[in-house]
């Protein structure tokens, strides 16, 4: 019988289809195999599913929670986007060329352009990751060159946010005014915010974050260049998950297993607006 299980003899290893990375929008990722760094032949578990030993402190099928090595990817993706090119264009040109002509051609430009931007990233919109990291769990982990903490779930999505926010030319004021509003029309009013145009202000530390990221690196960030900006400093300032969340463990950094499209919300995840039902 075959069990899709093959010894690879160059690594001295078994090796199976890998069944953790493949996802079914990018079929590319359905081309990879997997085996543990301490299988040889003489040993089972030939699926790579097992311990991975030392000097790995974690299990193999263990859910990810550190997104660390996954949002460099996504940032990349969305300052890059083909979708958002025209955006880019009025920006540019309503700053390079001040005459009446240009700023009323780049304003009608902005006005389709920015309802891309919207639909793409804010409440369900393919890129507003939040919703399925939620599905993760209420706390992911972010990790700096010499710390992991735990942080809520929606800190990624928004550092994610400023960053291709900037990359677009969108003034970060305007941002902000428009997650107070989208707090508003969620549900997530709080007169409290009232000072920071009723956006939560842990939501605006890390929009602002993706804001810096992106005008100290440009739109093609490295993953190194993520790791160094994101000091201890910096995630303590972070959204902490929500009282009701229970660890799973210590904070710790994990190798990053998915793919840029994990957490795009897509109807196949049924990662559906309730209100459009």
């Amino acid at each position: 019988m075959n069990l899709g299980i093959y010894k690879w003899s160059t690594l001295n290893r078994f090796a199976s289809a890998d069944t953790i990375v493949p996802d079914t929008n990018n079929p590319q990722s359905f081309n990879r195999f997997s085996y543990v760094r301490n299988n040889p032949l003489k040993l089972i578990d030939p699926s790579g599913h097992g311990e991975c030993g030392s000097p790995w402190e974690q299990t193999c099928n263990e859910p990810q929670y550190d997104l660390t090595g996954w949002l460099p990817g996504a940032m990349r993706r969305g300052a890059q986007a083909e979708q958002l090119d025209l955006m880019r264009y009025a920006y540019i040109a309503a700053l390079t060329d001040d005459s009446d002509t240009t700023i009323i051609w780049a304003a009608v430009w902005l006005d389709e352009a920015s309802t891309t931007f919207l639909d793409l990233n804010t409440k369900f919109g393919e890129w507003d990751v939040k919703r399925e990291m939620e599905v993760l769990g209420e706390g992911i982990t972010l990790c700096s060159s010499d710390a992991c903490r735990w942080v809520d779930y929606s800190v990624p999505g928004n550092i994610l946010y400023g960053y291709v926010a900037a990359s677009v030319g969108m003034p970060e004021d305007f941002s902000r005014i428009a997650g107070g509003i989208l707090e508003i029309l969620e549900g997530n009013f709080n007169p409290a915010f009232a000072d920071n145009a009723f956006e939560n202000p842990y939501d605006s530390i890390a929009v602002g974050f993706g804001y810096d990221l992106f005008e100290e690196y440009g739109p093609d960030i490295t993953n190194s260049e993520f790791s160094a900006a994101l000091t201890t400093d910096i995630l303590v300032l972070f959204q902490p998950p929500p009282d009701t969340f229970s660890p799973p463990g210590p904070a710790q950094s994990q190798e990053n297993s998915y793919s840029v499209q994990r957490f795009d919300c897509l109807a196949s995840r049924d990662c559906i607006d309730p209100e459009a039902k």
